[in-house]
């Protein structure tokens, strides 16, 4: 007696695969495409290890927490999402039982807080060299009246504002959360390759004498105009919530560097000014850097940096 034939249960990707085969060519190349991005887009919305995400706030707890983020007309609480769980709720960290995933959430585009928001150096020296030929090009500057390289305001509307026209956020959140290890004070009429030579210099520095277990092209520096978005003006409503002092004054943040120019500009900034003068009350290392090296960096680790630049 023959045996019965096993039946053979094809599964959806198979199918899948079976039925592009029977389109056309660029039909098909469409599909497997719109496939790929459909799965990585899927894989993005699950949180990493690790990561700040948001979880909603019940609000039966015995305490209230200062830092509730309110978004939808929700309460929303800032947590570290852990791992997902075999029925597919979360676990988060420092929470006992599993969390519902629809009452967890990632950042919206755009809502990064500041204290993670910042950009390695190995991530700014990309952007530098994916637009080396542009970038060492000079071009007339209506505005100093001379030929020069581009600045952070050529940077901005033509590498940061293409490359987070879809998203509308901060060219920081095309990477992965980084809690912010070095504070960067600057003014946007900076070079641009003269500013990613300045911090260059500093993360050698930074490593040498603030952060020794760390390579310089690890370090995670703070610049306002990757951090922030560029599609909006958010800066806070008061001095205190503005990203500026949300990042200087993170834990997580162990030095200021102000990249500094041939004409020292950033001393003409306000902005610049109340950087340094929080550097010395926060008694954060300040360093001063250039395209050619550091001028100020260990003489000026604790303490008083603002009284020693400004009154030497």
């Amino acid at each position: 007696m023959g045996g019965a034939a096993s039946a053979v249960v094809e599964t959806p990707e198979a199918e899948l695969q079976r039925y592009a085969l029977q389109l056309p060519p660029k039909e098909r190349d469409k599909l497997l495409e719109a496939v790929r991005n459909a799965e990585k887009l899927q894989e993005e919305e699950i949180p990493h290890e690790g990561e700040e995400v948001l979880q909603l706030w019940a609000g039966d707890q015995f305490y209230r927490p200062r830092d509730l983020v309110l978004l939808n007309g929700k309460e929303w609480l800032r947590v570290r999402f852990q791992k997902v769980n075999p029925d597919g709720t979360y676990s988060l960290r420092h929470q006992n039982g599993s969390v519902p995933r629809e009452k967890v959430m990632r950042y919206p585009h755009g809502m990064r807080p500041p204290e993670i928001a910042g950009i390695t150096l190995e991530q700014l020296q990309k952007v530098y060299t994916d637009h080396q030929e542009w970038l060492d090009s000079p071009k007339w500057n209506p505005f100093a009246r001379k030929l020069q390289l581009p600045t952070m305001y050529d940077v901005v509307p033509m590498i940061i504002k293409p490359a987070t026209a879809n998203t509308q956020g901060s060219y920081a959140e095309l990477f992965t959360q980084k809690a912010v290890d070095v504070f960067v004070s600057h003014w946007w009429g900076h070079e641009f390759s003269e500013f990613v030579k300045a911090l260059e210099h500093a993360a050698i520095e930074l490593v040498a004498n603030e952060l020794k277990d760390r390579e310089a092209a690890s370090l995670v520096f703070w610049i306002c105009s990757f951090a922030n978005a560029q599609w909006t003006v958010n800066l806070g409503s008061s001095l205190e919530m503005s990203p500026f002092e949300r990042a200087l004054a993170s834990r997580t943040c162990k030095a200021v560097v102000m990249v500094m120019d041939e004409q020292a500009m950033p001393l003409t900034r306000i902005w610049c000014i109340y950087e340094v003068l929080r550097t010395s009350v926060l008694s954060l290392p300040f360093y001063v850097a250039t395209k050619d090296g550091v001028l100020l960096g260990s003489a000026y680790r604790r303490g008083l940096a603002w009284h020693r630049l400004c009154w030497p």
